[in-house]
């Protein structure tokens, strides 16, 4: 008897199950898609860069609670890392910033700082989820131009479910080429660096702090820009003078739903050489009066390139008077009152120069009061003493000025001084420190604190007559972390920081609930007497 011969379609059958067993796993397609462009392929230093992208889930765009983060590579480090939204962000995140703040050396809030001053920061994160998290918490610094400075610091560790991780950052020193006025802290927190396709966990939080110009210029807001619609994002900044030549790289890596996605982008900074830029500022400013003693600083002006600096400056004063330095700073006396076009030439390393010129006007008498400084802390208590420092300045001259001062919280007043006679400019400063108490305050609702100065008769400049501050935050006396909720978290935010006083490593101006300048058993009565209140939301 002759075997059984399979038919011909079982033995093609048999194959295609054999070859589809022995076959791999088709490949997961990727449900979340990233792009990232440069509005150029090549930049100057000192150049405005425009970052911008798309973001689509299931090929369709993400019209919420889409993030990208955002790192960009110079040739050698990261220059900046940040957190673009995709349209707006509704979820409660499970890893969450719940505060960034400008510090000094002791990691006291500060909201004012000089070129070449060193400024520290102090960020709070939250982790509200049962399990743990690796998180990488960056800051990145920008002036008000959008230009930033200073090496990205970063942090990197595991946070415990429910854990409050207080991250300090710095110094970072705030370049002589600065721009005054208010600058940027960006605080994001990453699963890891977006060049390794770490993606955010939350929305960047911000905080404000000013850098004092020789002219106090100091504009309204800081520069940021921030754009974002249905599936797309878009970032704009400036890139620092010192760049590096080379290959830049920008690393996009986003997440939406918990689905990730990443993609990269580069452009080029050619080597130079490029001519300098020039600028100057003055004071007594924007008028003076004749014979007093002017100063003109040039130490914004920048040679453009890595390593590139200013050998000379030349400065026509407009009235006969020419004067070449070496160095930025130079006084100036007008003996006649006018109006004179002051010019200034810098000359880089290379043989490169640029100039700029500006009106000064010279009066006969100047009457000018300015208010210059108001420090307070910015995230306070309901029922707590908070100190408040300003700085009144007379810019006038060559008389002496006789004047009221208001601290106002919105529109009501809570303090008011009399001035008598303080001198003019440059003697005339006075610098006053007032114990505001708090009690009776709405906790978490923002206030504008503000130093109002009344005009003079015959006052040539009033924009100077007041100056604001934001009250980010008042909360419940006892949390600390600021959550609504004081919990077993607050409590340990207090006793960690047991005998501990300004100057201290683990010092919290936020844990000395009484305010006596040490954190001692009447603090841990504090919180714990307030155990389990929650602010209703």
């Amino acid at each position: 008897m002759r075997p059984h011969i399979p038919s011909v379609k079982l033995l093609i059958a048999f194959l295609i199950v054999l070859s589809l067993w022995r076959m791999p796993p088709p490949c997961k397609a990727q449900l979340l898609d990233v792009t990232v462009y440069t509005n150029k392929i090549s930049y100057i230093p000192d150049e405005n860069l425009t970052i911008y992208g798309n973001l689509t889930f299931q090929s369709s765009p993400v019209e919420e609670n889409g993030l990208v983060g955002l790192q960009l590579n110079d040739p050698e480090s990261p220059v900046f890392l940040r957190t673009v939204k995709v349209g707006p962000f509704t979820r409660n995140p499970l890893v969450n910033i719940l505060s960034v703040s400008p510090c000094d050396f002791y990691m006291n809030p500060k909201s004012r700082f000089e070129r070449g001053e060193e400024v520290y920061f102090r960020v709070i994160v939250k982790n509200y989820d049962v399990v743990p998290h690796e998180v990488l918490i960056t800051v990145s610094v920008f002036e008000s131009l959008g230009r930033p400075f200073g090496v990205p610091s970063t942090y990197t560790l595991t946070m415990d479910p429910g854990g409050v991780v207080d991250a300090r950052f710095g110094p970072v020193i705030i370049p002589i080429w600065a721009k005054s006025g208010e600058a940027g802290v960006y605080a994001n927190v990453f699963s890891g660096w977006p060049s390794n396709r770490g993606t955010p966990y939350c929305p960047e939080k911000s905080a404000v702090f000013t850098i004092v110009g020789l002219e106090d210029d100091c504009p309204e807001g800081y520069f940021e820009y921030q754009s974002s619609s249905s599936n797309s994002y878009e970032l704009r900044v400036k890139l620092s003078p010192e760049s590096r030549s080379g290959q830049y790289r920008i690393h996009a890596s986003a997440s939406y739903l918990g689905h990730s996605a990443y993609s990269t982008r580069t452009f080029t900074v050619p080597s130079g050489p490029y001519p300098p830029k020039a600028y100057f500022e003055y004071v007594p400013y924007p008028e003076s009066w004749v014979g007093a003693n002017m100063t003109f600083d040039a130490s914004m002006s920048v040679a453009l390139g890595y390593g590139d600096r200013i050998t000379k400056y030349k400065w026509n004063f407009g009235d006969g008077t020419i004067v070449e330095k070496t160095t930025p700073k130079i006084t100036k006396v007008y003996n006649s009152a006018g109006t004179f076009t002051v010019t200034l030439n810098v000359t880089d390393n290379e043989g490169f120069w640029n100039a700029v010129s500006k009106n000064v006007t010279v009066l006969t008498e100047k009457k000018d009061i300015a208010v210059t400084k108001l420090e307070s802390l910015t995230e306070i208590y309901a029922d707590w003493i908070v100190n408040v420092t300003f700085t009144v300045k007379n810019l006038g001259g060559p008389n002496p000025a006789t004047f009221n001062v208001k601290i106002m919280l919105n529109e009501t007043v809570i303090h008011a001084y009399s001035v008598i006679n303080l001198a003019p400019w440059p003697s005339g400063v006075l610098t006053m420190t007032h114990s505001w108490n708090t009690t009776g305050l709405t906790p978490y609702v923002r206030y504008i604190l503000k130093v109002e100065v009344e005009a003079l008769e015959g006052e040539v400049n009033t924009e100077n007559n007041v100056l604001s501050l934001l009250i980010k935050k008042v909360k419940m006396l006892g949390d600390v972390d600021g959550d609504k909720d004081i919990d077993i978290y607050d409590v340990v935010s207090v006793t960690s920081r047991y005998n501990s006083k300004p100057g201290d490593p683990n010092w919290n101006v936020q844990a000395d609930l009484i305010r006596n300048n040490i954190i001692n058993i009447y603090d841990v009565v504090a919180v714990a007497g307030k155990y389990g209140t929650r602010w209703p939301s």
